[in-house]
């Protein structure tokens, strides 16, 4: 399911939704899903208020980096003078998410990996 709309993202951020949005609404509306292990209650407005939140925080994050580095997944290393990276690709998307987003799904219980009673 993708959880925010271009009007969802313009009212979040009062900016215009880019040209592609519908494509990065999916990709992290995805990742929202693996992240909350699908727990996302279609019937409890607070768990769909958080996941469009976060979707929209999220692709506002990335467009600010100009989604270049969420597109660097499999780079195992790079050094370039005294800077270095070294992305594992051990696919962990959670890494991904932005503080904004992280927090919309964390305060609503949807990241939780407890034993529940």
């Amino acid at each position: 399911m993708i959880y925010a709309t271009e009007q969802d993202y313009k009212d979040f951020t009062g900016q215009t939704a880019p040209s592609n949005f519908a494509r990065l609404a999916d990709k992290v509306s995805k990742i929202v899903d693996r992240l909350t292990l699908n727990r996302i209650d279609q019937d409890d407005n607070n768990h769909i208020e958080a996941a469009k939140k976060a979707v929209c925080a999220q692709i506002e994050f990335e467009l600010s980096i100009d989604d270049n580095l969420a597109n660097m997944d499999n780079v195992s290393s790079f050094t370039v003078g005294s800077f270095s990276m070294n992305f594992g690709g051990d696919g962990q998307t959670f890494k991904k998410l932005c503080q904004e987003a992280y927090t919309y799904l964390f305060d609503q219980g949807l990241l939780y990996r407890g034993v529940s009673s």
